[in-house]
Formats: structure tokens, C-alpha cells, sequence
């Protein structure tokens, strides 16, 4: 059995902002201190729960209004992704749809040119970032 975990990486709102409104909404998360202009939420239902996750990044993007990427890998062999900004989704992944009851199918959406515009990596290759998401093997 593999590792299973989710967070939402928010770009532009401080940890003080960002524990604040948390605070204010009830729901129950780790929050990483601000590097770079981006923290890190770890919501407690994101390693289990992708609705919730995505329900969580919508939210954080519409109330903190930033880009919000919502990132769930599950049993070390999933990657689903929700890319968010001011409470409209942008982008979806699916590295493994109908994971565990399909059969292997190709990974679903993601568009890298949107990944790194929206979550400002000027350093990033869309290139490169196509070429993982498009990968069928299980590495992460």
C-alpha cells in the first residue's frame, strides 16, 4: 500500500491571511508558513475525500482570491489535480480515471501552459510539464 495525501498550494496570500479566514470558516487544516509567495494548506479530508478537496481548492481561490492548485495522490499511483482561481475552475487531472474499478486508461485533462501560467512558474517548460502529465507509468 502507498502513500496517500492532498493539499492546496495557494499563490499570492500570507499563512497570517490564509489561517485567519480558515479560522473564520470552521474548517480544520495545517497551514505552511508563506515562502516565495505560496502556502500550503493540508485540509484533513484532502488525502481522503476528491470532492472535498475540490470544494476546498474553489473555495480558497474564491475567498483569498488567488490561484488555488488542489493536489490529491492517492495509494502513490493517482495524481488528481484542480486548478483554481478566484473560485473558477481553470483546469481538472486525472492520472488514472475510474482508478481503482477501470481497467488502465490514459491520464485525463491537464493543461500545462494553464498549470504554469496560473500558479506563475516563469521558470517552467510547458514542454516538460505535458510530457509528465502525460506519462501511463506510476511514478511520482
Amino acid at each position: 500500500m502507498g502513500s496517500s495525501y492532498g493539499n492546496v498550494t495557494l499563490r499570492g496570500p500570507t499563512q497570517a491571511q490564509v489561517v485567519e479566514r480558515l479560522r473564520d470558516s470552521g474548517i480544520v487544516a495545517y497551514v505552511s508558513p508563506t515562502r516565495d509567495g505560496v502556502t500550503v494548506v493540508y485540509d484533513c479530508r484532502g488525502d481522503r475525500d476528491p470532492s472535498a478537496l475540490r470544494a476546498v481548492t474553489l473555495w480558497l481561490s474564491r475567498e483569498m482570491r488567488c490561484a488555488a492548485w488542489g493536489t490529491l495522490v492517492h495509494d502513490s499511483d493517482v495524481l488528481i489535480y484542480h486548478l483554481a482561481r478566484d473560485g473558477e475552475m481553470r483546469d481538472e487531472y486525472d492520472s488514472f480515471p475510474g482508478f481503482p474499478n477501470a481497467g488502465f486508461q490514459r491520464p485525463a485533462g491537464g493543461d500545462a501552459a494553464v498549470l504554469c501560467r496560473e500558479m506563475g512558474l516563469r521558470a517552467c517548460d510547458p514542454a516538460a510539464v505535458e510530457a509528465a502529465l502525460r506519462r501511463t507509468g506510476h511514478t511520482f
